[in-house]
């Protein structure tokens, strides 16, 4: 909802601007929506996709679940449709190679590097044991993590799986590799509450590291009560504090009165920018569309490759695409449990 939000205060913001003109005479732009019903599932999203053309659109603001960005960028991508997705960050989504489709958050083989450089240099950890699911983009995650940590020096001690909780052997093993740092992965089977109070009781002093992980869960802080102090979780953009544009941002968003507020702390707000610099790109590439006479999906296509050559300046930050879709500048940082709460930890605190 409020990337959706965002999208809408985008556009109303280029309207009250001027519009698009195109052969001097003045469009406004107009948002249409469509729902994949929020679950992974190709034929729901391709089904959407093609409804979206069948609406005639120019560009498309998505998807939200990379399972469905994927499948519409097979619709999309022959059609030669702009999409630019906000929040789908499976590195599948852009390696199909349809240079149409972009995203503005992060790759998660991006994340996970980095997310192991962060933990390498920021925490000082050296001796890290791996948990996850038997998932491709966990696998994905992990693998690039691993890669990483290990360029740098640091030692993987092992990699372990789960559906829903650990197992006796499992912990019996983690406590015997005794790991300074514990790497956790986004599950969906797996309770990550539960799992971090099996670590903590096998493990008692290593600390815990999400990889984007745990912020996205709203009854993590209240089920783990002290227990949760002190674990990382490393997420994809800046702290607000480093996004120049964000109170601005922030303080437009609640003048339009939109029922739910963007929020940096909460993962289903805290994709409001992302969604309005995606819609922001797209507008961008429209206007210089325009330019030539002509605004269609062939034309917004080829316009947006103007923003792999030069920045457009969004809220979130500068955004460039590379030759695959994806941001040159993949921001990255930690947030921390202090005193109950997600605090951001700044580049170069601990």
């Amino acid at each position: 909802v409020s990337m959706r939000n965002a999208a809408q205060l985008a556009i109303d913001e280029a309207n009250a601007a001027g519009g698009v003109i195109v052969g001097g005479e003045r469009h406004t732009l107009a948002l249409v929506t469509a729902r994949d019903w929020n679950l992974p599932g190709e034929a729901d999203a391709q089904a959407t996709a093609r409804l979206l053309l069948a609406e005639g659109v120019m560009a498309v603001v998505g998807h939200i679940m990379s399972e469905n960005s994927m499948a519409a960028a097979e619709v999309y991508g022959p059609a030669g449709v702009v999409m630019v997705s906000a929040i789908s960050s499976d590195p599948r989504v852009t390696q199909a190679g349809w240079p149409s489709v972009c995203r503005v958050t992060s790759n998660d083989a991006f994340l996970a590097p980095v997310a192991a450089r962060m933990t390498y240099e920021d925490l000082g950890l050296r001796r890290a044991v791996l948990l996850g699911e038997a998932d491709p983009h966990v696998q994905t995650a992990m693998d690039a993590w691993a890669q990483a940590f290990g360029s740098l020096g640091g030692e993987v001690l092992g990699r372990f799986e789960a559906e829903a909780e650990f197992s006796a052997e499992v912990l019996v093993e983690l406590q015997s590799l005794a790991p300074e740092a514990v790497i956790f992965f986004p599950a969906r089977r797996l309770s990550p509450e539960r799992a971090v109070q099996q670590v903590q009781e096998a493990s008692p002093n290593a600390i815990i590291v999400g990889v984007e992980s745990f912020t996205n869960l709203v009854v993590f802080l209240a089920f783990l009560g002290d227990r949760g102090e002190g674990i990382y979780d490393a997420v994809t953009g800046r702290p607000r504090a480093a996004m120049a544009g964000y109170d601005s941002f922030a303080e437009r968003y609640r003048e339009a009165d939109f029922a739910v507020m963007p929020d940096p702390d909460d993962f289903q707000a805290k994709w409001a920018p992302f969604g309005y610099d995606a819609a922001g790109v797209i507008i961008a590439a429209i206007r210089l569309a325009a330019e030539t006479g002509a605004v269609t999906p062939e034309s917004v296509a080829a316009a947006m490759e103007t923003f792999r050559e030069q920045p457009f300046q969004g809220v979130t930050g500068t955004i460039q695409f590379d030759e695959y879709g994806d941001l040159l500048d993949q921001p990255a940082y930690f947030k921390r449990v202090v005193n109950g709460q997600w605090v951001d930890v700044m580049p170069g605190e601990h």
